[in-house]
């Protein structure tokens, strides 16, 4: 790790990793200020590294660019020679931080180089190089991997420890739903939630709430079909053709209700989430990306096999509305090959789409 190795070469009079309270260039942190402190602090133990944690961005609690901290330590240690660790894949848009002449006059940057990135300073700016090549890490990618129920090699097994015990990136929510559903439907659930956060990823689009509506969308599947008409009625959940759905094709309840119970049940309450939820079967004549993302991840999932899933789950990571388009298609072909009755909702969409 970047830490470790710049530990070693320049044998720092004092270490000290600064957890963000929220960052001005990412999405909200998944996880709170103080577990993710106490990641940093388990790492580092691991690490063989002596190093300290600040609270400053928790105590000033409000959003902090990088230019405030560093002024904020200048201040501090007035003599010191102060360096701000970075990886080389930061370097390309460094002159678009704010403020980055006041970075400068307060740290140097110390940079790792990454394989891919500049090997150099970039804009002119000056930095001090570590030894050695790191190995490409994404922040973004290894939290979608843990939404999705993956521990990457990358994350540290001291970090591994507390995402497990805590619960932590979904962990806590993804047991919670697995244990209502039987093997079959918890198998297609992280399967589902695999591809979800594969599209979002491959479209720089919030993998968290993808995870969590994929999570969520069958965990009323399992439900008989007269529970689902009762919470229907009794939660008034406005759900199209109510009446010929529920003599015709009761089991579509399942959609809204797996929506209404994420939020009673599993406090879920990001309306763009429990939206994609109530929508991934039937799909809506204006979808969101969300919608798209769980419409199409839900019928092309790895666990299904019917010909065309391959090439439906190839298309999700080129061309979302593509996918989308041609699974509305694919759903509404096979209901009237297969004699079945198609809800006007899954028409509309597919014509929308398709349009």
């Amino acid at each position: 790790m970047l830490l470790a190795a710049a530990a070693r070469q320049l044998r720092p009079h004092r270490t000290l990793l600064l957890p963000a309270l929220r960052s001005p260039l990412k999405e909200e942190p998944a996880e709170s200020f103080s577990d993710r402190a106490d990641m940093l602090r388990a790492c580092a133990a691991d690490a063989r590294v002596p190093a300290g944690i600040s609270l400053f961005e928790k105590r000033r609690g409000v959003t902090t660019y990088t230019w405030q901290a560093l002024l904020h330590f200048r201040g501090l240690y007035p003599a010191a020679e102060i360096y701000f660790l970075m990886g080389s894949d930061c370097l390309p848009g460094f002159g678009r931080w704010r403020r980055p002449d006041s970075i400068l006059s307060s740290a140097r940057l110390l940079v790792g180089r990454r394989k891919g990135f500049p090997a150099g300073p970039a804009g002119g700016y000056p930095a001090v190089f570590l030894k050695g090549v790191f190995p490409e890490v994404s922040s973004t990618g290894l939290r979608a991997a843990l939404y999705r129920g993956d521990v990457p090699r990358e994350v540290p097994p001291a970090a591994a420890r507390i995402i497990k015990e805590r619960g932590l990136y979904l962990g806590r929510l993804r047991e919670r739903v697995l244990s209502r559903l039987g093997p079959g439907r918890a198998a297609h659930t992280l399967a589902c939630a695999r591809l979800a956060c594969d599209i979002a990823a491959s479209r720089g689009s919030d993998a968290r709430a993808a995870a969590v509506a994929a999570l969520v969308h069958d965990y009323a599947k399992e439900l008989d079909p007269r529970r689902l008409e009762k919470i229907c009625r009794s939660a008034g959940l406005g759900v199209p053709s109510l009446e010929e759905t529920v003599r015709r094709a009761p089991q579509l309840l399942h959609s809204w209700v797996s929506a209404h119970l994420a939020r009673a049940e599993l406090g879920v309450e990001d309306p763009r989430v429990l939206r994609a939820a109530a929508r991934h079967t039937l799909g809506h004549p204006s979808m969101s990306e969300l919608d798209k993302t769980i419409f199409v991840a839900d019928l092309a999932a790895p666990d299904r096999t019917f010909p065309g899933a391959a090439r439906l789950r190839r298309l999700a990571l080129r061309d979302l509305d593509a996918a989308a388009a041609l699974g509305a298609r694919m759903k509404t072909e096979w209901l009237r090959r297969s004699g079945r009755w198609i809800h006007p909702l899954g028409l509309e969409t597919c014509l929308k789409l398709n349009s």
